[in-house]
């Protein structure tokens, strides 16, 4: 198992150096969830995940961590009215 951090906006995951990298194969694994939450605390960043990856992905799941901005859709949801 391998404990990743996610960018639920970009879809991205976080590498090694801080780098943003596309690939799951090349995110850094943190090994436990108290390592991500260490490193989110300094580190602060928004839309994020933990994801927890399993050899087997249908096991795979995700944790959402730390603040979330509102996606396009949502801001615009807020301003619209029911009939």
């Amino acid at each position: 198992m391998r404990i990743v951090i996610h960018n639920m906006v970009t879809g991205q995951y976080l590498g090694e150096g801080g780098r943003w990298v596309e690939k799951l194969a090349e995110a850094r694994d943190f090994q436990q969830a108290s390592h991500v939450l260490q490193y989110t605390s300094t580190h602060p960043m928004s839309n994020i995940e933990m994801t927890y990856v399993f050899p087997d992905k249908i096991y795979n799941f995700n944790l959402p961590l730390g603040k979330r901005a509102p996606m396009p859709q949502e801001s615009q949801a807020k301003h619209q009215t029911c009939p």
